[in-house]
């Protein structure tokens, strides 16, 4: 999937500014004094993997009117079904792989924007809005990854 950003529900940046006026004999200062917040950790990797297919001539990389899906038919696309032999030609496609994930919560959400391009298929289902594919409340898996 092109550069995609993924995001965890785990805490925000805030910078905290606090003002205080101390007396003096003469006149008051103004003192400002900045609070940071620990940096929000959790146990898990993002591995990313993508399959662009180019023409040299042509405009755009995988576009959607010459290469057909080759998925399996519960994915859903906005690519047409590619027919018998054109099922084993290469297609254009983004997996990504979370491993971990349990502390802070079990639960986590996988938010994904895009700048430029669009979606052409989502699997498992995502809430769609424009640019951005979100899946919530998905819950992490205890067990090891096999690969």
């Amino acid at each position: 999937m092109s550069s995609c950003s993924s995001s965890r529900s785990l805490g925000l940046c805030v910078f905290v500014f606090v003002c205080s006026l101390l007396p003096s004999t003469r006149s008051f200062a103004q003192t400002t004094r900045s609070t940071t917040l620990p940096t929000p950790t959790a146990d898990f990797q993002l591995q990313e993997w993508a399959i662009f297919v180019a023409e040299p001539a042509a405009s755009r990389a995988n576009a959607t009117t010459t290469i057909k899906s080759t998925l399996p038919s519960f994915v859903a696309s906005r690519r047409s079904d590619a027919d018998g032999e054109e099922r084993m030609k290469v297609m254009p496609i983004g997996v990504i792989r979370i491993i971990g994930g349990a502390v802070p919560s079990p639960k986590f959400d996988v938010l994904l924007n895009l700048k430029g391009g669009e979606f052409q298929g989502e699997w498992p289902k995502a809430d769609a809005h424009g640019t951005r594919l979100l899946w919530s409340n998905l819950i992490a898996d205890s067990a090891k990854p096999m690969f």
